[in-house]
């Protein structure tokens, strides 16, 4: 699996995250860290498809499979 990184406001992160979160079954965690979203069930169970850690200045790294924003 091919993924994208990148730098993301606060905004952008929670604009993601609600996206995300309308997805059937989809189950964004949320902790100190930052999000996270994992594959439920398959092939790729149990692997990240979205994570978004905590950075300074209140931004965000972001990391997510390729094409998951389309």
């Amino acid at each position: 699996m091919k993924y994208a990184s990148f730098i993301a406001s606060e905004t952008q992160v929670l604009d993601m995250v609600a996206a995300l979160r309308k997805l059937p079954r989809a189950n964004v965690e949320h902790s100190d860290t930052g999000y996270i979203l994992k594959v439920a069930s398959g092939k790729h169970a149990g692997i990240d498809v979205f994570r978004a850690m905590i950075g300074s200045g209140g931004n965000y790294l972001v990391r997510h499979a390729e094409g998951l924003f389309l």
